[in-house]
């Protein structure tokens, strides 16, 4: 309930910040802050990156038993890939950005409706992520194996995370319209 409450609140002061704000034309483009490339590349690598993941370590349940899988390092390759792959993400979207609009005067700085979609978007990420921890603790009451456990953490890790940047880039197609 309060979610939709204050979805609704968001939307209302962006709505109230764009009617304050210079008029665009209509046939203008409209340009991305480095804010929405960023969560551009975000919400792309993380659920794409994370099936890799798990295609890579599920597999191997077939052949060995969980205690006798490597499963440490393509996790950490997995966060790396998610890390330096919406940096480069976000400079190459930026830059073809750049030469795209020649000539026209872009922005690439982050302005109000940014931070508050970005604050939005973390405190979905943080109660689907702080919701899933609880079946990662439950996990290692059970003393289950470790695979398990680091498995579920970046599961519902990237599922909070690929849920924040949805929601932040439905925020920001909604401030445009």
């Amino acid at each position: 309930m309060f979610g939709l409450l204050d979805i609704g609140l968001v939307r209302l002061y962006i709505e109230g910040m764009t009617k304050t704000a210079n008029a665009v034309p209509d046939d203008a483009p409209m340009t991305m802050t480095l804010d929405e490339r960023s969560t551009w590349s975000y919400g792309i690598l993380v659920p794409l990156s994370t099936a890799a993941y798990f295609g890579v370590v599920l597999p191997q349940l077939s052949e060995a038993a969980p205690a006798q899988i490597e499963w440490q390092v393509p996790m950490l390759i997995t966060i790396g890939v998610v890390i330096v792959g919406t940096i480069v993400g976000t400079i190459l979207s930026a830059i073809f950005s750049a030469v795209r609009s020649r000539g026209v005067d872009t922005e690439f700085g982050s302005d109000i409706r940014d931070k508050e979609i970005d604050r939005h978007g973390q405190r979905t990420t943080e109660v689907i992520t702080g919701l899933g921890l609880g079946a990662v603790i439950v996990l290692a009451m059970l003393d289950l194996d470790t695979l398990w456990i680091g498995s579920a953490a970046l599961a519902i890790g990237a599922i909070g995370a690929t849920w924040g940047a949805l929601v932040k880039i439905r925020l920001y197609r909604q401030s445009r319209s």
